[in-house]
């Protein structure tokens, strides 16, 4: 969170070659409220969307605001947000695996193309179905996740 501003920020750096014998940086502040809006009107009452650092599984933007910088875990007590986390994290393994395979309460059909993820399954919470899309955005720890009702 940016402390003058107050919004979410987003801090990218990058090393950059050496001149006259000194390494350099650069690095740029992104705010997170525009990707906010999009992942808002991405979302309406059946379809849900987020963005995740697929890293430290903290949302980065939500359709509810006071979910941002929550981190996701599988120990969580919201069930659905306990199986979104191990779908995600089952979604990683499948990328390495590149391959159609079930969990306990999830089928997850992963592919791969050029370090980009793109993940659908489908997951069982309680007598509810969800369908779920996790898809990784190429060059960032970051994912968004889709998930609705069926």
């Amino acid at each position: 969170m940016d402390a003058q501003t107050g919004e979410y920020i987003v801090t990218a750096t990058t090393r950059l070659k050496q001149k006259d014998g000194v390494d350099r940086v650069a690095a740029i502040d992104v705010s997170l409220d525009g990707i906010a809006e999009d992942v808002s009107r991405m979302s309406d009452d059946r379809l849900k969307v987020a963005l995740v650092n697929g890293t430290s599984f903290e949302i980065l933007a939500h359709v509810k605001t006071e979910r941002v910088s929550h981190i996701i875990s599988e120990s969580s007590d919201n069930e659905l947000e306990a199986e979104i986390t191990k779908f995600i994290k089952n979604s990683k393994e499948g990328m390495e695996k590149s391959t159609v395979y079930a969990t306990s309460s999830a089928t997850i059909t992963a592919s791969k193309d050029s370090g980009h993820l793109e993940v659908a399954g489908v997951i069982d919470v309680g007598r509810d179905r969800y369908f779920v899309l996790v898809t990784s955005i190429k060059g960032t720890d970051w994912i968004v996740v889709s998930y609705s009702y069926s």
